[in-house]
């Protein structure tokens, strides 16, 4: 790892004696928040870094993070300790007046917000998904901060930030959690998964209710409230609301209090809300190897049990790093599922003699998929390299599934002599 920080000539310094860094990005898909994520790191060095520039965490793959520096504080003589924070933190500090909008795409709307925070010191890309010019907003805000209108944007579009795994933060749709056809994302394998994930078993909400608006310039017949916007113009406000009785033990949701969430809004969005708390609301923690592969708002499936091949299945909503030779993580999942899950054996089998087994967990049903390639196998002081078909099938219980392979290479690892033989037929 290392960190690079960029100068105001556009060139960035790159330090790689580093230590104690903390990484744990968080994501909410629904945008009922909207967390300010941070890295802190211990940098060898003599020279000074002062708050105010971009700060990267990346290794040689990919950048992590690209973050604001907010405070650098000398620890010795030789190791500074440097806190980065997400540039929402000048959304947090700038405010915006309150305005009616009707029928303004969300994209401009988001725009308006990045606009309010241009200071030149705080300039960083974001790329914004360009469908979201297709989502038309109507309704009104009260005086707040940028932050708080973005996540009210967000909120209504059906929409996420996402400001890790990448140098500059993407605003984008959040998936359809509660889609039958959506996959299972990720497959992690018991040797990627640290001791046995823990659940932690949540309850269906009984009640839950999400209030939509409709706001109008001119007085209708029936309205609820007034509001006004920074100018002192007046606006009528009708207030309705969708909302479901279940099985739940008592717990009563009620979202409210965006009067940027009018009808059409509330259609589009009250799915995913469903999935957060009535569908499925269980959390799974566990600790598994990275190296930046999982990030917030993945969709992964983890085995739980190695004997029964009970399978966890749902969306990253937090991930804490630690690093050292492999980057390991504490990731945890939230909205997920049990599934039923099956221990596939995977047997490589070359002139009917088994030359390789393994075992790996797939849902039931799940087709697995794997590409021709080479297998290569370490027996008696010898590396021998065999070449396989690829093959696609569906999983299922106490299943075992051959592929046939040819020898292609043996290599004598006392002498390093290589005997080659033809493979496969093309």
């Amino acid at each position: 790892m290392k960190v690079g920080i960029a100068g105001t000539d556009g060139r960035i310094t790159y330090f790689t004696k580093i230590r104690n860094i903390s990484f744990a990005p968080e994501v909410d898909m629904s945008a009922q928040s909207l967390p300010i994520n941070r890295f802190t790191v211990d940098i060898e060095t003599e020279q000074d870094i002062k708050a105010g520039q971009f700060m990267y965490l990346s290794s040689d793959a990919h950048d992590w993070a690209c973050y604001w520096i907010t405070k650098s504080e000398r620890k010795t003589p030789k190791l500074l300790s440097v806190l980065a924070e997400s540039i929402l933190i000048f959304f947090e500090r700038t405010t915006m007046r309150a305005r009616y909008s009707e029928g303004v795409s969300a994209y401009n709307l988001i725009s308006e917000c990045m606009a309010a925070i241009s200071p030149s010191s705080a300039t960083q890309s974001i790329v914004i998904d360009s469908q979201l010019r297709n989502v038309l907003i109507s309704g009104f805000c009260p005086e707040q901060s940028a932050r708080e209108r973005l996540q009210s944007i967000l909120f209504a579009a059906g929409a996420y930030w996402q400001d890790w795994g990448t140098a500059e933060p993407h605003i984008q749709f959040a998936p359809i959690m509660d889609s039958s056809d959506r996959g299972y994302g990720s497959i992690l394998q018991a040797n990627e998964v640290f001791v046995r994930p823990v659940i932690e078993k949540g309850d269906n909400a009984s009640h839950f209710a999400l209030k939509y608006y409709t706001v109008t310039d001119y007085e209708p017949a029936t309205y609820t409230s007034t509001v006004q916007d920074s100018n002192g113009n007046t606006y009528y406000v009708k207030e309705d609301q969708y909302g479901w009785t279940s099985y739940g033990s008592g717990n009563e949701i009620i979202i409210g209090g965006n009067m940027f969430v009018d009808y059409t809004s509330m259609q589009s969005i009250k799915g995913n809300l469903s999935y957060y708390y009535h569908t499925l609301v269980d959390i799974v923690e566990a600790d598994i190897i990275n190296n930046g592969r999982i990030w917030p708002g993945d969709l992964i499936t983890i085995p739980i049990d190695d004997d029964d091949a009970h399978i966890a299945t749902g969306y990253v909503q937090s991930v804490d790093f630690s690093f050292g030779l492999q980057s390991r993580s504490r990731i945890s999942i939230y909205p997920a599922t049990l599934v039923d899950g099956a221990l596939v054996t995977l047997k490589w089998v070359c002139d009917g003699n088994t030359v390789c087994t393994e075992s790996a967990h797939y849902p039931i049903g799940h087709m697995v998929s794997i590409d021709s390639g080479q297998k290569q196998v370490l027996t008696n002081a010898h590396l021998y390299t065999y070449e396989f078909n690829g093959i696609e099938v569906a999983a299922a219980r106490d299943q075992t599934i051959e592929m046939d392979c040819m020898l292609v290479s043996d290599t004598d690892l006392i002498t390093g002599e290589t005997v080659t033989y033809s493979g496969l037929e093309a």
